[in-house]
């Protein structure tokens, strides 16, 4: 493995190959992070070609309900926050579907993020590989979050903030020797996702969907004490590692403390399911989205019961 010197090079090759844009982008973001209270919030939409084009199918590159409800619990549960969405085509806003919930969207920033196409000499078939990469570059630049649109923070600013007084990364679990990519925080400059992005160079391999997010960081975890000492694994976000957590979350009429957890990762990519659904579910699942629509309507509302009932979402 090369050294840190030959690691940053390597970074900062790569940010001269992304542009010009690229000043204004840091511009930005640095004047969020001034605020040293602030929270910088990251997630990556990249997109095979351009979707403004008038062949794409624009509701389908539109966040889903269930995505746009991801955001919304970022803005209800973290006060002070920055939310970036870093794209291959940032002139397109694909949170225009989710502007009738109530939320700040006019403070979303779309950030310009070239689609890694190769690494190590190899191509990057899977768009999600180049999205995880991505968030790994995110995360050793600017600090903060990533986080997948299927993820609902819960705990908010206080909680990273105690374990960010301890830790230099928190990252999530999902199985008894797997990672979890939907959600991870680290300082800026971290050397963490510095050393996972040399294993994508080093060791990518592209036909396997979760071996550098997953196998490669609880490897680097596992295996190097540094690592154990700066690194907090989180291991309720994703699953508990008996691998039931999640399904246990949507099961029908089962009760799970989801207050008690930093966030959740529920792993359901369904365009179908509405606000209609959100209200008619029968779980933990159900219980935390119409949390979620209640905070967002009346946040000063201490009872999630009294918020449901002045909003007019009901709880079975």
């Amino acid at each position: 493995m090369r050294n840190s010197k030959e690691q940053e090079g390597t970074i900062r090759n790569n940010k001269e190959q992304q542009g010009t844009e690229r000043n204004s982008k840091e511009e930005m973001i640095e004047r969020s992070r001034k605020k040293s209270s602030t929270v910088l919030v990251h997630y990556v939409r990249f997109y095979e070609t351009d979707p403004a084009t008038p062949n794409s199918n624009s509701s389908y590159l539109q966040l889903c309900y269930l995505e746009c409800l991801g955001v919304l619990s970022v803005m209800v549960h973290i006060k002070d926050v920055q939310i970036h969405i870093h794209s291959n085509f940032p002139r397109y806003i694909p949170y225009d579907s989710c502007r009738n919930l109530t939320g700040n969207w006019s403070a979303i920033q779309m950030v310009d993020r070239a689609r890694i196409t190769q690494v190590g000499g190899k191509s990057v078939q899977f768009i999600h590989h180049s999205a995880d990469m991505a968030k790994l570059e995110v995360l050793y630049e600017y600090g903060g979050i990533v986080m997948d649109f299927d993820v609902y923070v819960l705990k908010g600013e206080k909680r990273l903030q105690t374990l960010f007084a301890r830790y230099e990364c928190v990252i999530s679990q999902e199985f008894p020797t797997m990672m979890n990519a939907g959600f991870s925080a680290c300082r800026r400059g971290s050397t963490w996702p510095l050393d996972l992005l040399q294993a994508y160079r080093t060791d990518f391999r592209p036909q396997d969907w979760l071996y550098n997010s997953g196998t490669v960081p609880f490897r680097q975890y596992s295996e190097n004490a540094k690592y154990r000492r700066s690194v907090f694994v989180d291991q309720t976000i994703a699953n508990n590692p008996n691998g039931k957590a999640k399904y246990l979350m949507q099961a029908r009429n089962n009760v799970i403390d989801w207050k008690a957890k930093l966030g959740y990762h529920s792993f359901i990519d369904d365009c179908a399911f509405d606000r209609t659904a959100a209200n008619a579910t029968k779980s933990s699942f159900g219980y935390l989205l119409r949390y979620i629509l209640a905070k967002s309507l009346k946040p000063e509302f201490s009872s999630q019961l009294d918020a449901a009932k002045e909003s007019g979402i009901l709880l079975p």
